[in-house]
């Protein structure tokens, strides 16, 4: 089922089918999970940046190279969104976004590895994510998505279901959570997100983490880092410094748009006041992670 519905996305969406992924790293891993990069083809900079943080790691990936969604036709984009309806409308950042993440899960899924790590190009990443990923292979069972990352949003953790992995607590999540900028995600729970009816898809942050809008994210046992072993450029505390401001190019607001973003950030605003006086927290960050 799951290769019929990445057909739909890839009509709609024009996201590269398997062999446009490309080797980035010579550097050997264990074949028990694989990286993902996801970059556009125009960000040539960022690759070389992330190529840099992965092999200072000693770690391999593979790109995918993400779709961009302002260069779709308008018949394509309303052809996606026709699929996929959903009150507040799909932007063209969403879709690339979302096929993009779509075309790493498509990977997972039909791959030989027991999980695999998704990342997008602006995160700054812990020097301990490497003892991470060779220790959590006993807990996969434990968790459908495991989050990597932290943003600027709180949440609310179960600290009675937790598990450390090489030092790093992973805990469960409670209540929505946003970022999709690097995860893990075994095979059988990819391969259980391909599965979903395509009416059911909403952009990547809403399907994945979004209790209140998403069965899946109802479903699935979404469980964080903590402290967190990566952050997204734009919810860095330090990125103020000139080379670490920068941002995703992959997802992004249109111009037609920017009254509703900003209504939307105010209502985060209210919502985290209310959020933070029923317990929920912002995660911390690993004081190793390595900026560039």
């Amino acid at each position: 089922m799951h290769k019929q519905q990445n057909k739909l996305c890839v009509e709609a969406g024009e996201m590269p089918d398997p062999p446009h992924l490309q080797l980035v790293s010579n550097r050997e891993q264990a074949m028990r999970y694989k990286i993902y990069v996801i970059n556009l083809q125009r960000a040539a900079g960022r690759l070389a940046a992330m190529q840099k943080k992965f092999d200072d790691l000693g770690l391999a990936f593979q790109r995918i190279e993400a779709t961009d969604g302002r260069t779709m036709s308008d018949e394509q984009r309303q052809e996606f969104a026709r699929a996929r309806p959903r009150a507040n409308g799909w932007i063209p950042g969403h879709i690339g976004c979302f096929c993009s993440h779509y075309q790493a899960w498509t990977e997972i899924a039909g791959g030989d590895e027991d999980f695999g790590v998704v990342f997008e190009d602006d995160v700054h990443i812990s020097a301990a994510l490497p003892a991470v990923l060779e220790a959590i292979g006993p807990h996969l069972e434990q968790f459908d998505v495991l989050r990597l990352e932290a943003t600027k949003h709180r949440v609310l953790l179960n600290r009675a279901k937790r598990f450390p992995v090489a030092g790093i607590d992973m805990v469960e999540v409670r209540s929505e959570t946003w970022g999709a900028g690097a995860y893990v995600l075994p095979r059988r729970a990819a391969q259980q997100l391909l599965a979903e009816p395509v009416s059911r898809h909403s952009p990547v942050d809403f399907f994945l983490f979004d209790k209140g809008s998403s069965v899946v994210a109802r479903r699935h046992r979404v469980y964080q880092a903590v402290p967190a072993l990566c952050v997204q450029a734009k919810f860095d505390p330090v990125q103020a410094r000139p080379e670490t401001a920068y941002t995703s190019d992959i997802e992004h607001n249109s111009e037609d748009n920017a009254l509703r973003h900003v209504l939307r950030r105010i209502g985060w605003r209210i919502r985290g006041f209310r959020n933070m006086l029923f317990g929920w927290r912002r995660i911390a960050l690993a004081e190793d992670i390595v900026r560039l």
